[in-house]
């Protein structure tokens, strides 16, 4: 079950007359850089740093222009924005990522942005054949990794149920809705965690404790469920309990395979919200970046939000994502 959340990679595309194309990046750090399409992807005068910042970028357009699929995509210059800065908070050191899904809003975006300046839109119709479609372009990028969860949430919005079935094919989604009567708050942990190196250690544990790790899978995916027949029941306490629950499994997780994904961060922030009688998980893959604090009291939200900022730790506004995908084509 994931949320779609108030954050967004905006992603606009205009033709260049002549000349090289051009990206101009908006996140962590702005910067611009140019490419030729020769059959492929081809960067000029950039530096390695810049091009390995842009590996996403030129995947999904690498994608595009060799897939058989898509050959007719084959782009004219171009100038494309790309704008995550929603996904970053300002930090000493610049701006830190907030670990919210940013390069799968983007791989959505970018890639739906492409299909529709070649005109060829009606791909996004149907949603379920797109998310397929898009998915095979992340797991290459990712080395066959990733669930596509992330993705689906980007471009269906709202809150949804996610399954894979057990060839790996083409992803189940269905809408769900929160129970009434539970109040959320999100706090970012101040450490950035990088979810590809947490996937890396885990398929590693994986491959030495295959037993092991199926039985705490299964554990996770039956708590899931739960927690998924309590929202759909409208059952508010039923549900922060699964959330419990579920928080507990992916600590036994983390200790068993030895990824920090309750980093000494959430145990921190798990703990401030504990003692008011709040339930703490960490987000996504954990080990840094956001958490999530569930509760069926809304009287113990102002205090909750005044410890965490005391405590050096910061509440970030987010709420749910009803639309998902948003396109818009304009006559310039």
């Amino acid at each position: 079950m994931v949320m779609a959340v108030n954050r967004r990679a905006e992603v606009k595309i205009t033709p260049v007359v002549k000349g090289l194309s051009r990206v101009d990046a908006l996140g962590a750090d702005t910067e611009s850089a140019h490419f030729m399409l020769d059959g492929g992807v081809r960067w000029h005068h950039t530096s390695r740093q810049t091009r390995e910042r842009m590996r996403l970028v030129t995947h999904i357009m690498q994608f595009f222009i060799s897939n058989e699929n898509c050959r007719r995509l084959c782009l004219p210059s171009f100038h494309v924005r790309l704008d995550t800065s929603g996904f970053f908070h300002p930090s000493e050191c610049g701006r830190s990522k907030l670990g919210l899904g940013s390069s799968a809003a983007l791989t959505i975006a970018l890639a739906s942005a492409l299909v529709i300046f070649r005109g060829a839109e009606e791909a996004l119709t149907d949603k379920h054949a797109w998310l397929a479609r898009v998915l095979v372009l992340h797991r290459n990028f990712q080395d066959g990794s990733g669930s596509g969860l992330d993705l689906a949430a980007s471009l269906y919005g709202n809150v949804i149920r996610y399954a894979l079935d057990s060839s790996r094919g083409a992803p189940d989604v269905r809408f769900v809705h929160l129970p009434r009567g539970i109040e959320t708050v999100f706090i970012w942990s101040g450490r950035p965690a990088s979810t590809s190196q947490f996937l890396k250690r885990l398929h590693s544990w994986q491959l030495q404790q295959p037993g092991r790790c199926d039985t705490v899978m299964q554990e996770m995916a039956a708590i899931a469920d739960m927690g998924i027949v309590a929202a759909e029941e409208h059952n508010a306490a039923a549900f922060v309990d699964a959330v419990q629950l579920y928080g507990a499994a992916l600590k036994r997780l983390g200790e068993e395979s030895t990824v920090d994904i309750f980093s000494p961060e959430h145990r921190h922030i798990e703990k401030l919200v504990a003692s008011l009688g709040v339930t703490y998980k960490p987000c996504g893959a954990g080990g840094g970046d956001t958490g999530m604090a569930i509760t069926t009291d809304p009287e113990v939200i102002p205090l909750l939000s005044r410890r965490i900022e005391t405590a050096g730790y910061h509440v970030i506004p987010l709420q749910v994502d009803k639309t998902g995908l948003k396109t818009q084509t304009t006559m310039e």
